[in-house]
């Protein structure tokens, strides 16, 4: 927003930077003022980042840290797993053999 107000400027007092213009001893580049525009927005544009000459020293550090969690707690106890299958409702099981239709209730 900072780089419109240089340009306001040079829009409402053009007439005044143009008889104040730096280059009126040089009439071939035409300036009319532009250079007082182009230094205000320079001006500006250091403002906004004062530290656009610096360098800045970045580090970047990644910390990985592992660690297995053991939970003691005495209140729980550790059951055993039975891994055994139990097979034995294969032998239960038996067809419905029959050639009459089941037909629903009526209301």
């Amino acid at each position: 927003m900072k780089p419109i107000f240089p340009v306001l400027d040079f829009v409402i007092n053009y007439d005044v930077i143009q008889e104040l213009c730096i280059n009126k001893d040089r009439p071939e580049l035409s300036c009319n003022g532009s250079c007082h525009l182009k230094s205000e927005l320079a001006k500006t544009a250091q403002e906004d980042n004062p530290l656009a000459g610096k360098t800045a020293l970045k580090l970047h550090f990644e910390v990985l840290y592992f660690q297995i969690i053991q939970w003691d707690l005495p209140f729980v106890q550790q059951s055993k797993i039975d891994t055994k299958v139990v097979d034995s409702y294969n032998s239960l099981y038996a067809y419905l053999t029959s050639a009459d239709s089941i037909k629903p209730p009526l209301a």
